[in-house]
């Protein structure tokens, strides 16, 4: 029997450049060189997944069915950093060391600190 496994989540945007920027940010990699207006994706890291963003004329208008968790050692200087870039918050729990955020196209995703408990990504 054959073997399966994720190549890449592909994330839907308005502005593919734009929210590949953003991502690589969050993550400190580069977009891949060849991306363009309708197609882009970020340099794959060990700690980031390969995302893809490919053009769509139809906003987004309903709650992502797919969440994209991040953890951190550093929650509130990742959350400053998020908050400079323009995030913004879809549920508010930082005291719990958790925040469910959104992206400039309104994509949610959440950031939890390193914890025993913090799920594993």
């Amino acid at each position: 029997m054959s073997s399966l496994a994720a190549m890449s989540l592909l994330i839907e945007a308005t502005s593919p450049s734009t929210l590949a920027n953003f991502w690589a940010n969050v993550f400190g990699v580069s977009v891949d060189p060849g991306s363009g207006p309708d197609l882009a994706s970020l340099t794959v890291s060990a700690k980031t997944p390969q995302l893809v963003f490919e053009r769509t004329d139809e906003p987004k208008t309903t709650p992502n069915r797919v969440v994209l968790r991040l953890v951190t050692d550093n929650f509130k200087s990742h959350l400053r950093q998020l908050d400079r870039m323009g995030v913004q918050y879809s549920l508010d729990m930082t005291d719990a060391g958790r925040a469910r955020l959104q992206d400039l196209e309104g994509n949610e995703f959440e950031l939890f600190a390193r914890t025993p408990q913090a799920p594993t990504v």
